[in-house]
């Protein structure tokens, strides 16, 4: 089947696969909502793959339900239809506009711009991308820990032998670290999903948020009560 042109509907078979709510961050107001269809799907693109497998490019719009925002964001979808029979989302939904984190308190701005551009990345379908920035601030905040070796994976475990941090944490570290690796060399690399994404970035806020976050936060807590 050669590239159609846009249509104003998808056929009901295809249109049944996008799901009438989604989980996600709004790419307005930055917050986790449940976001609810509004419609209509439509299919914009259909394309051959291998072994007589179809690709189907859908899209339709979804509402923000906070009274404060309620704006609608774009969602892109993609089906596979194998020639086997079956219908499935094989990727997305991709934003726009992209969502964003909510703001992880008392992180220093710099990691807090690495975060953000980390989860921008997943929320946008750039996976790849999104792996390699929480490697970023992973190393973004080690280094703020004064961590001590040739590369990153020496530099995780130098904290860990000193006991700034602790082994779960060093673990975290890694996993974020090796996702962001493999990456960065894509000749070795396959495809990144979206749940090998979410996986590393929720790893990378975890290090962050024990490591950097809640010392500030205790720090300025234990300022307060001596003034």
């Amino acid at each position: 089947m050669a590239l159609q042109t846009l249509r104003n509907a998808a056929p009901p078979a295809y249109a049944a696969q996008i799901p009438e709510l989604i989980d996600t961050q709004c790419g307005y107001c930055g917050r986790a909502v449940s976001m609810q269809r509004l419609g209509p799907i439509v299919e914009y693109r259909d394309e051959d793959g291998p072994h007589g497998t179809h690709y189907i490019g859908m899209h339709t719009s979804y509402l923000c339900p906070r009274s404060q925002c309620s704006r609608p964001s774009l969602a892109f979808f993609r089906l596979t239809v194998p020639s086997s029979g079956g219908i499935y989302i094989s990727d997305g939904p991709q934003f726009i506009p992209r969502g964003m984190p909510e703001p992880m308190p008392d992180l220093p701005s710099d990691l807090q711009d690495d975060r953000r551009e980390a989860w921008s990345c997943y929320y946008g379908g750039d996976y790849r991308a999104a792996v390699i920035m929480g490697r970023a601030a992973v190393q973004r905040a080690v280094r703020m820990l004064n961590a001590q070796g040739a590369g990153l994976k020496a530099e995780i475990n130098d904290l860990e032998q000193k006991h700034v941090i602790t082994s779960s944490l060093k673990d975290f570290a890694h996993e974020t670290r090796i996702a962001g690796d493999d990456a960065a060399h894509p000749t070795t690399l396959g495809k990144v999903d979206r749940d090998e994404a979410k996986e590393s970035l929720d790893f990378m806020d975890e290090f962050l948020e024990h490591t950097v976050a809640l010392p500030a936060r205790r720090a300025a807590r234990k300022q307060a009560r001596t003034t």
